[in-house]
């Protein structure tokens, strides 16, 4: 009985300095972005144009991407953009408007000035009333509104963001975000499947295509021009 608990215990110590070591091996090869690093994403990826690859809902919710996964889940986010609407669809152009940091294992990409409108400087004044009361300059102005074409992206990682380059980083974000996409047309027709791309190359139409994939496969109908009483050649 001694032996086995002496063979047990020397187990669950080895099988300790094991993971320990494997933890430390792994910290080794991919070690923590240093403060540089940090600043040159900022700096890189601010104000950078994009192209949605996914449907973004509104709201403060965002998108999630994490080894890969995508969460909400596509279900789960076509319920939401059917629900409040889409800040961005794909294919959508699209502006990073702001890069940072949240804790040691999360960046956040602010796009199109994120889901919150943001104050202006003449909100942040107040007047005082007849009344004695303070009241906003703009009294219509409501911060918490949301920015309906502005959304966020959280990039997480695993214990903290490794030491990584920018084009790293942008090919991390292709599940949702677009950086090397040259029209609207090629960055939404880059998230359809084999046979639909074809489709929309052979400018056909197939069973189960949405608008967008008809427009862009037959191209946008003609303008219909109404002559008007009284207008003359």
């Amino acid at each position: 009985m001694t032996s086995l608990r002496s063979t047990t215990l020397l187990l669950i110590t080895t099988l300790a300095a094991v993971s320990l070591w494997a933890d430390k091996a792994d910290k080794n090869a991919n070690p923590k972005m240093t403060s540089q690093t940090r600043m040159q994403m900022i700096r890189g990826l601010n104000a950078e144009l994009v192209f949605a690859r996914r449907s973004f809902p509104v709201g403060q919710k965002g998108l999630t991407l994490k080894n890969g996964k995508l969460a909400p889940s596509a279900e789960e986010v076509d319920r939401m953009v059917a629900t409040y609407g889409p800040a961005l669809k794909p294919g959508d152009r699209a502006r990073i408007t702001q890069v940072r940091f949240k804790g040691d294992d999360t960046i956040v990409f602010e796009i199109n000035g994120g889901p919150i409108k943001k104050k202006k400087w003449y909100e942040h004044i107040t007047i005082s009333g007849s009344a004695g009361g303070v009241s906003p300059t703009n009294p219509d102005a409501d911060p918490e509104r949301n920015n309906i074409r502005g959304t966020l992206v959280f990039l997480e990682f695993d214990h903290y963001v490794p030491e990584m380059n920018i084009e790293q980083i942008k090919a991390l974000l292709l599940p949702v975000l677009d950086f090397n996409a040259k029209s609207a047309a090629e960055a939404f027709i880059d998230t359809l499947s084999p046979k639909l791309k074809q489709a929309i190359k052979d400018h056909q139409v197939l069973v189960g295509m949405n608008r967008e994939m008809v427009t862009y496969s037959l191209g946008r109908p003609p303008k219909k021009h109404r002559e008007k009483d009284g207008d003359t050649e």
